[in-house]
């Protein structure tokens, strides 16, 4: 499939379910789908920023998720590419792949700010990573992956090193337990979900801690994101004539994930 994408292609992926579809995004920014049983792409996206890694929902396969350079993973409805479904945020550095659990309801992603961060696609919190994991020799990420069980995630960096996680932190490790150890398991379980609402102990289960230069990138984040909101209030007061540049600068950050759709 030639003649569509302008400069090289970044990553290709079949959909799970129709074998026949595929998803490709390339150096400049676009997402093209194509069928293999048609000469011509089905659909082609422009986005604001370039999409480092691509991935379907293995449940759900009219999701489509990308990895992009502005440091959010955005998810696609392919009947609807016009508009984001969600945006997922917390990246301090662009996103350089992705994985969806096999159950289709998470998905983690590889950053070059030397961290993995899992999300949820549906429930409380989503939008935002429910857990981030980091060491202090691990440098930018290349790959993740989920395996086969949903129960550990293996990542691999460029200190030439390939790692283990498990995928919930608090998981009792591997092996038979005791009845005891799972009652005990499932009574804090139950704590926790009866007094999540309260603000001391929703405070401490999204605590993480974070390495030094994460934290300084996350408020150096904030402050660019401040003043950039500012600088868009500003041009808006200030400018006579609702010109095309000035009603994109009032629509909302799903809206402006995508430059143009070509059929």
């Amino acid at each position: 499939y030639g003649g569509v994408a302008q400069s090289n292609v970044y990553r290709a992926r079949w959909n799970p379910a129709e074998v026949h579809i595929l998803a490709a995004s390339a150096r400049d920014r676009g997402l093209t789908f194509y069928d293999q049983r048609r000469p011509q792409p089905l659909r082609r996206l422009v986005l604001a920023s370039r999409a480092n890694a691509i991935a379907w929902n293995p449940r759900d396969p009219m999701s489509i998720l990308c990895g992009c350079e502005d440091h959010q993973a955005v998810l696609f409805d392919v009947r609807k590419l016009s508009k984001p479904t969600m945006l997922f945020r917390d990246h301090l550095a662009p996103i350089v792949d992705l994985c969806f659990a096999p159950t289709g309801l998470e998905f983690v992603s590889a950053s070059t700010d030397k961290t993995i961060r899992i999300f949820r696609t549906r429930g409380d919190g989503v939008g935002r990573s429910r857990d981030v994991y980091h060491t202090q020799r691990m440098q930018a990420l290349t790959a993740v992956r989920f395996t086969p069980d949903a129960a550990y995630i293996i990542s691999a960096s460029d200190d030439a090193n390939i790692r283990i996680w498990k995928s919930d932190a608090s998981a009792p490790s591997t092996g038979p337990l005791h009845p005891a150890q799972r009652e005990a398991l499932r009574y804090r379980k139950a704590l926790l979900s009866k007094y999540k609402h309260m603000p001391d102990v929703r405070n401490i289960v999204k605590h993480r801690h974070l390495p030094k230069l994460i934290k300084k990138l996350k408020q150096k984040n904030l402050i660019q994101q401040d003043k950039k909101r500012r600088k868009i209030d500003n041009t808006i007061r200030h400018t006579k004539n609702n010109n095309e540049n000035t009603k994109r600068l009032t629509i909302g950050a799903r809206e402006r994930a995508v430059i143009k759709e070509q059929e």
